[in-house]
């Protein structure tokens, strides 16, 4: 577990003889539920694509606004493509009037300055 980072203590010690916080039994939880997964090559594999031309390099993720939660979590690839990524770009529903009105207030300066 030590070598996952899964239980990591304070460096020198473990200290798996003191009680933990509840916040410390869900990063041990995650911990480990990632450690798995990643060595399973398992979670959500969607529908990822990796385009290079030179230096550039852009990841594609199929449409995920309308799965449940069946799609957590993520294949290790594509939470590497996040990681990797200088950039994202999401998908906005332009029709929905208050999505819209939402993405123009913080799009646009409103003070007066560009």
């Amino acid at each position: 577990m030590r070598e996952q980072q899964i239980v990591m203590g304070t460096g020198k010690v473990l200290g798996l003889d003191q009680i933990c916080s509840l916040e410390e039994a869900a990063v041990f939880g995650t911990r480990i539920i990632k450690a798995f997964y990643t060595g399973l090559n398992a979670g959500t594999k969607g529908l990822l694509w990796k385009v290079q031309k030179g230096n550039n390099t852009v990841y594609m993720l199929g449409s995920i606004h309308i799965a449940d939660y069946g799609v957590y979590p993520f294949n290790h690839n594509i939470v590497d493509a996040y990681k990797d990524s200088d950039i994202l770009g999401v998908e906005l529903n332009l029709h929905n009037t208050e999505g819209n009105k939402y993405f123009t207030d913080i799009a646009c300066y409103s003070d007066g300055s560009n």
